[in-house]
């Protein structure tokens, strides 16, 4: 059971944690002071890191970064995060992903679909896209959060409804883009932390990896 595990690039959007963050503002956020980043791996030019967040509880999660710098314009980049197509090019396992609602220029709600390996079902995911820009630094702000309506509840799908994540876009250069994606999700871990987490930092890795590749090619 566990190899096949392997092949979940839909843990980008799993839970790695055990808590249930707070969100503020569409941010993920915490009463309590959140611990260092410590890095996990730094290879094909990407750099991820996790961090354990400590709610007024006691109870603790797990908060996932990723760290990129990519040879394209922040619009480039921005346009590969968030158009349902270019989505595909780097995020595997994605069976459909498609626009359910245009809520403003800056606002809208996507629909995905991910396949699921036997023995789980597969899960979907209707999203809140977010985005924020400011012309002058060049730089974008996507916050992408949970909305469990819109579409019904589908037979031997599962609903994902507690995922949150953060994407910063920064111009370094005229052809060069600094990357930034936080995470965040309070679905208990299916397996064991020793064996689930390595499985989800190799896939949370690989997808950057690609996405890396996929604003260069």
């Amino acid at each position: 059971m566990i190899p096949k595990l392997l092949g979940f690039s839909f843990t980008m959007l799993l839970a790695f944690t055990s808590g249930n963050p707070e969100i503020k503002d569409g941010f993920i956020g915490n009463s309590d002071p959140s611990g260092d980043w410590k890095i996990v791996r730094n290879d094909q030019g990407v750099q991820t890191y996790f961090r354990w967040v400590t709610k007024d509880d006691g109870t603790e999660y797990r908060e996932r970064k990723g760290e990129v710098i990519a040879s394209c314009t922040v619009q480039e980049a921005l346009q590969m995060i968030s158009n349902s197509e270019s989505i595909k090019k780097w995020m595997a396992n994605i069976e459909e992903h498609y626009n359910l609602e245009y809520v403003s220029a800056d606002k809208w709600i996507n629909y995905t679909l991910f396949h699921i390996p036997w023995p789980f079902s597969n899960r979907d995911l209707v999203s809140v896209y977010q985005l924020n820009t400011d012309p002058v630094k060049e730089t974008a702000t996507l916050i992408i959060s949970c909305k469990d309506t819109h579409i019904p509840l589908k037979k031997g799908i599962t609903r994902l409804t507690d995922y949150h994540a953060k994407w910063s876009l920064v111009k370094r250069g005229e052809q060069s883009t600094r990357i930034s994606m936080t995470m965040s999700s309070s679905t208990p871990p299916i397996f064991p932390r020793y064996i689930q987490d390595p499985i989800i930092e190799k896939v949370f890795h690989g997808n950057l990896v690609r996405l890396k590749k996929a604003l260069e090619e």
